[in-house]
């Protein structure tokens, strides 16, 4: 049974759940405010109402700690969860994204946060003006200006160390980043206002933006509810907008019959080894297979993915590695183990195949 007290114009509801190791009762407390304008015969309904929700919290372990603000238990969650289990830059996402939807949810309570919140937090983010972001759109007719300088869009990548694409956009009239018109400014030592005119970037957020911001609040509150701060995830419940449907990009037949005609020979190799020479031959003309290389602007500096990891009841690696046991040898003519520069010819080194590392192909 809770008991109710009266501290000033609010409510102290304690509640007994049970008794320590050393045997002292464990007393949970909330505290209640009736809004203001309330007859006392509804603010005694409320705190009835409140009292017995609060004792059924209680009993199943969710206690007053679904009183915390969610800007306050994204700080839990970053610190006990994201930080010491994730990797740094799924951790560095959560943390991006969810300083944003603080921005408008922050201050809500966790045991108030409805699914109605997170709707119009959705809607708000498909409104014109939300993003953030600045860009740089030429003030001049760029390709009138490099002819009058007498200079190609080379020659100004190499000057200022951006890629040709950024001055393709320039020349055909279209926007950069201002970070890059920034860059062009300085290097070309012209001012900015010469050549560019800042422009806020008013486009909407694409509904796939919207979706990765609804994954990341899901998995914080998923959270909330499995540390049993509150019962239920109010985003599993939350509208989203639908996502345009985009058909896979893969090849027909004619393009396969056409990519296996210019591909290596592999008559009379094994499975994994055809499969090795077909992926060698397909890094060499655009397919890199070289772990990912990932930025952090937090930290400013770059994160070298690790090697992904063995899959399947044979121990076969993910496809961009392979065993020198899966390929005969003699069939792949050298390979790189992970981790170091030089190149082993496969004649050279032929372990058995527990002993077989994973190499990375070129």
């Amino acid at each position: 049974m809770a008991t109710i007290e009266k501290r000033g114009n609010s409510y102290r509801i304690i509640v007994s759940n049970g008794y320590d190791i050393n045997g002292r009762q464990i007393r949970e407390k909330m505290t209640w405010t009736p809004e203001p304008g309330m007859t006392k015969r509804q603010i005694e309904k409320a705190l009835n109402r409140e009292a017995t929700l609060f004792e059924e919290r209680v009993r199943h372990q969710v206690t007053q700690n679904g009183n915390i603000r969610l800007v306050d238990f994204t700080k839990i969650f970053l610190e006990q969860y994201a930080r010491p289990s994730l990797k740094k830059k799924t951790a560095f996402g959560y943390e991006e994204k969810m300083a944003v939807i603080n921005q408008a949810l922050g201050h809500i309570r966790l045991k108030d946060l409805k699914p109605g919140h997170i709707a119009a937090f959705y809607a708000n983010l498909q409104e014109a003006g939300m993003r953030s972001r600045c860009m740089a759109k030429p003030k001049v007719e760029f390709g009138q200006w490099m002819k009058e300088r007498g200079v190609s869009m080379a020659e100004l990548s190499r000057q200022t160390g951006l890629s040709v694409w950024s001055f393709k956009q320039l020349k055909e009239g279209h926007s950069i980043a201002q970070a890059s018109a920034l860059t062009i400014s300085e290097k070309l030592s012209i001012p900015y206002d010469t050549l560019f005119v800042r422009q806020h970037d008013d486009t909407p957020l694409k509904p796939g933006t919207i979706h990765t911001y609804h994954r990341v609040l899901s998995a914080v509150l998923f959270r909330a509810v499995k540390w049993k701060y509150i019962e239920r995830n109010p985003a599993e419940r939350a509208d989203l907008p639908s996502i345009a449907y985009r058909r896979a990009a893969y090849l027909d037949e004619p393009d396969a019959r056409r990519l296996l005609t210019c591909s290596p020979d592999c008559e009379g190799q094994s499975f994994w080894g055809c499969a090795g020479v077909m992926w060698i031959w397909m890094s060499s003309c655009s397919i890199s297979g070289r772990p990912g290389t990932t930025y952090r602007p937090l930290a400013a500096m770059p994160i070298l993915q690790r090697p992904p990891a063995v899959s399947g009841r044979s121990g076969s690696p993910a496809p961009r590695f392979c065993s020198c046991w899966s390929i005969s040898a003699g069939r792949m003519r050298s390979v790189r183990p992970w981790g170091t520069h030089g190149r082993i010819r496969m004649a050279e080194y032929s372990p058995t195949r527990k002993e077989a590392p994973y190499f990375q192909t070129p």
